[in-house]
């Protein structure tokens, strides 16, 4: 957080040098002065996951946290398909289909505790041991009771 006041002077640089010109020629200020109201809730909203990234590399690193942006992303598509009917060829669905079942597969892996063998990972605390996802922990925590199949 404390890298905030330095990214938005160099943003705000940047943004001067290669857009101003256009956001005055085309009217864009006088749009966000028209809806100061929308603006600024962006803002917020902005600042707001930016806050809760940083959170989630906290406390479950940052591998954790680009895993689930594939699945958010996944699971943005297919709402795109199913509620506004957007086109998705077989191949792209492939590589959706693909990320969630490697979400599945990092979830599964980090229950098992595969990344905190050896303990030299030199991750987070928290990347390799947890579970990502509690219902399924606690779901495989029911079935090795039972002796399920995870039960060897």
């Amino acid at each position: 957080m404390y890298l905030a006041p330095a990214c938005a002077a160099w943003l705000l640089a940047g943004s001067a040098c290669l857009e101003w010109r256009a956001m005055w020629d085309e009217g864009a200020f006088g749009m966000m002065a028209a809806r100061p109201g929308a603006f600024t809730a962006a803002a917020c909203m902005g600042f707001g996951v930016n806050s809760l990234a940083y959170g989630v590399i906290q406390l479950a690193g940052a591998l954790t946290l680009k895993v689930i942006g594939t699945v958010k992303n996944a699971l943005v598509v297919g709402a795109g398909v199913g509620l506004y009917g957007d086109a998705v060829s077989p191949l792209q669905g492939g590589g959706y289909a693909l990320s969630l079942v490697g979400f599945g597969w990092y979830n599964h892996l980090k229950m098992k505790g595969v990344g905190n063998a050896g303990g030299g990972g030199g991750g987070k605390s928290g990347e390799g041991g947890g579970p990502l996802l509690p219902v399924v922990a606690a779901a495989g925590a029911r079935e090795r009771e039972r002796g399920g199949p995870d039960e060897r």
